[in-house]
């Protein structure tokens, strides 16, 4: 093994330990541990295998690049949002509760809809989102609670507390709209998580306007951006169930 090919097993090995400090060191970046044992892999056995298989290699990686790339565009383009001043619903999309309070991503998307809340006051917010693992109460139940101890009226907020992913916290939103879709709809949560929403919005036959709260931690925003190019992909072309990337 020449020296070029050792530098290259070693930096796939750094991967590798960053792969596995991230995966368990810290917590919210699984995917992000995922692709970067992914490139420690690709690193290595492209140094140590021989020119045939190297060359299949490379071409398997650029083929998952493009189709990556193809998907992680819209995800990102999405991102920015569409929502303008005047919708009379506004769908909190839940997230996952620290115990009784709302974790940084859920907080994110609270403190966006409360903005929201405080420009149009003659918009009623829809709080959805079931008791998940290991929280005490439902995520709808504590985004009712930040949200009126923030000062928003509980006139102006609706609460469902069955969903479990981000399907159901759709459907079950829209069930509580008279003819959900003749009404001007927002939708608004992790930057991220926005054009998947839209679709599911859309399946269920409601098109609704997206509002996105940002995702602070730069790093979380790489890990769940990534993430949901990945599982658009699965979801489009291997007709998995969206709702096993909420978890």
């Amino acid at each position: 093994m020449g020296k070029a090919q050792r530098r290259q097993c070693y930096i796939g090995f750094l991967c590798l330990v960053a792969a596995a400090f991230f995966r368990f060191a810290l917590t919210g970046y699984a995917f992000l541990a995922l692709m970067l044992a992914a490139t420690g892999v690709c690193l290595v056995l492209h140094a140590v295998l021989p020119r045939v298989l190297k060359r299949a290699l490379v071409v398997l990686i650029v083929v998952w690049l493009v189709i990556f790339t193809a998907f992680l565009v819209p995800v990102i383009t999405a991102s920015k949002g569409n929502a303008s001043d005047g919708a009379g619903y506004l769908i909190v999309l839940g997230a996952k509760l620290d115990g009784k309070s709302p974790s940084p991503a859920l907080q994110e998307r609270l403190v966006a809809a409360k903005a929201y809340l405080d420009r149009n006051p003659d918009c009623v917010a829809i709080l959805t989102g079931g008791k998940g693992e290991n929280e005490e109460i439902a995520e709808a139940t504590g985004m009712f609670h930040w949200m009126t101890s923030h000062g928003v009226p509980g006139r102006q907020l609706l609460s469902e507390s069955r969903a479990s992913d981000t399907e159901e916290n759709l459907r079950y939103s829209f069930a509580l709209i008279d003819e959900p879709e003749t009404k001007r709809i927002a939708v608004v949560s992790s930057e991220y998580h926005l054009l998947r929403a839209s679709l599911l919005a859309k399946r269920e036959g409601v098109a609704v306007e997206t509002l996105p709260a940002r995702t602070r931690d730069i790093l979380s925003r790489v890990n769940y951006t990534a993430r949901e190019a990945c599982g658009l992909f699965l979801t489009k072309l291997l007709y998995l169930k969206a709702s096993i990337f909420d978890k």
